[in-house]
């Protein structure tokens, strides 16, 4: 299962737990409506402020934070050359490991 379908369902039943409509809950964590309806969707495709908020809210725990990540960032220090065409290149990598997953 994945973290868009876990934090989806957990969304859910939060929201049906306590009577709330997207609206409601996107009000009281200061959020907009469209962010709640696409996490319900699963089709949010990065994590932002809004997103935490709605994961604190849900006590889950999120993954790793890519910044964070030892293996990463040694992965990206062997190939990359610090040049900004590499970093668009490995950006697009990346971006097509997430549409293949999808």
């Amino acid at each position: 299962m994945t973290y868009r379908v876990k934090l989806a369902a957990a969304l859910k039943n939060y929201m049906d737990v306590n009577s709330l409509t997207q609206f409601r809950i996107a009000k009281a964590l200061g959020v907009s409506q469209s962010l709640i309806s696409r996490i319900l969707r699963q089709e949010w495709t990065r994590k932002t402020e809004s997103i935490r908020k709605i994961e604190n809210l849900l006590d889950m725990q999120p993954g790793v934070d890519p910044r964070q990540s030892e293996v990463l960032m040694n992965a990206l220090a062997e190939v990359w050359t610090g040049e900004e065409r590499d970093a668009e290149l490995l950006a697009n990598c990346i971006i097509a490991i997430g549409k293949i997953r999808k």
